[in-house]
């Protein structure tokens, strides 16, 4: 079978050989012979045979043959393969492909009969194929929902459809957002024609027009979780020197971001001392906190968790006197807790001899000694461990923030501000453990909480 002619209008009739070229072949118990006129023949009349091949076997034939842009109506042309036989129905001779081979196969009393059975025309009447929408994730899971995956219709070869997907789909809890589309034929689903990405910009992802594959088309859209992650720069205070978009992640997926070591915001320059992570779930619980120094500092990579994560990166104005800060108290507390102990934690590097400290800004908790408001320093690096109270009276959670001034001999200054929120538990009595800072060895210390409030105890 092919799609252009082969054979002459001439008599006697010419044809070329079918095999070469585009062609489709179907043999022996492929062809099924339906009927015949006159049944049983008469003698010196004409004999009209009549042949069936499945459907699904032509669909692969001329899917295989590259005839997959047919449309409905197209031309075909039928060549036999036919063999020589005895009387008693055995093959003699053959098989043959082309006019000229059968004519010369044998002595027959009226070859020029043989015409008819090459160079058949034939229009191409086709099928109803199925065209299926499907939904997937960009890890290859069908989302089995009926609005979003199912049979859109059964259609011709060529047929032109039109369909929209859904910007997002709500699955299982979660949410999915559309990043491509593209059109699978049935016969090779593998293939992802007329793909299209990057649905910000192009509508097309969503709006698909199409015309329907030989043996029928999987109109397929990707979808990723909605888990946004940016990555923000600001200052101790919160409040944002800039903002970068990472894209939309599927949870567990890899994000990365490196932060630069300094950069400029309304005309003055910042540098980086600390960077985090923390998940859209709960924005104020930092995760896998790095301090100046730490050479990861910079370079940033999680797995993004369900709702989307954020890199944090804290930046500062530059000075000689450089000050880091932390808060060491738990992050969960039993619901009867009423004071949280904890400590305010800040190391200092200076180019000159420090002078003195200040606590200019405490919010939300207090001083065990009010004298260590302020203080004296000493030599150019040093640290300083001050007991805080987290009075813990109504509410879920409790914010604490703390700020610190240092200054160095010659009246230069340095500051940092810190942040920690704790949190009331299930009130079911299990112990509570304390997640530190990544890259810090606090793991000689431990927080016992009780009705009291919690006491910090050390490994002896």
């Amino acid at each position: 079978m092919r799609r252009d002619q082969l054979c002459s209008n001439t008599t006697p009739k010419q044809c070329g050989d079918p095999r070469s070229g585009q062609h489709a072949s179907f043999l022996d118990q492929q062809v099924r012979q339906v009927g015949q006129e006159p049944n049983p023949p008469i003698p010196g009349q004409p004999v009209t045979t009549y042949y069936e091949v499945s459907e699904a076997l032509v669909t692969e034939g001329m899917w295989k043959a590259g005839m997959g842009d047919i449309k409905d109506n197209d031309d075909l042309y039928l060549h036999a393969i036919m063999v020589s036989i005895d009387g008693n129905g055995n093959v003699r001779k053959g098989p043959f492909y082309t006019l000229d081979e059968i004519k010369r196969a044998e002595p027959w009393a009226h070859p020029d009969d043989l015409d008819d059975y090459f160079g058949i025309h034939v229009p191409y009447r086709s099928a109803e194929f199925p065209v299926d929408v499907i939904a997937k994730t960009v890890n290859g899971k069908v989302i089995e929902q009926p609005q979003v995956t199912f049979l859109k219709g059964k259609y011709k070869v060529g047929e032109t459809i039109d369909h929209e997907f859904p910007e997002t789909i709500e699955d299982n809890g979660k949410t999915y957002t559309i990043v491509r589309s593209y059109l699978s034929p049935k016969q090779d689903p593998t293939r992802k024609d007329w793909l299209q990405e990057n649905p910000e910009t192009n509508p097309k992802v969503r709006m698909r027009s199409f015309t329907v594959h030989l043996g029928g088309t999987d109109a397929v859209a990707e979808y990723a979780e909605n888990n946004p992650v940016k990555a923000i720069y600001q200052k101790e205070d919160g409040t944002r020197l800039k903002e970068v978009d990472k894209g939309v992640f599927a949870t567990g997926e890899e994000a990365n971001h490196t932060f630069e070591g300094q950069i400029t915001s309304g005309g003055q320059t910042y540098e980086i001392i600390r960077s985090y992570v923390t998940n859209n779930n709960k924005p104020d619980e930092k995760l896998f906190v790095l301090e100046k120094g730490d050479p990861k500092l910079k370079e940033r990579s999680i797995l993004v968790g369900s709702g989307g994560s954020n890199f944090i990166g804290i930046y500062k104005i530059p000075s000689s006197v450089t000050v880091t800060s932390r808060i060491e108290a738990p992050e969960t507390v039993d619901q009867i807790v009423t004071e949280v102990d904890g400590d305010f934690v800040f190391e200092v590097e200076s180019l000159k001899n420090l002078k003195s400290y200040e606590i200019t800004d405490i919010r939300n908790a207090r001083l065990v000694q009010t004298g260590d408001k302020t203080g004296n320093l000493s030599g150019t690096s040093t640290s300083k461990t001050i007991p805080i109270k987290i009075p813990f009276t109504s509410g879920d959670k409790v914010s604490v923030q703390i700020t610190v001034v240092v200054k160095d001999v010659d009246g230069n200054t340095g500051d940092s501000t810190s942040d920690h929120t704790v949190r009331k538990g299930d009130g079911d009595g299990k112990p509570l453990a304390r997640r530190f800072p990544a890259g810090r060895s606090d793991g000689a210390k431990r927080f016992c909480c009780h009705s009291g409030g919690c006491a910090r105890r050390r490994k002896i």
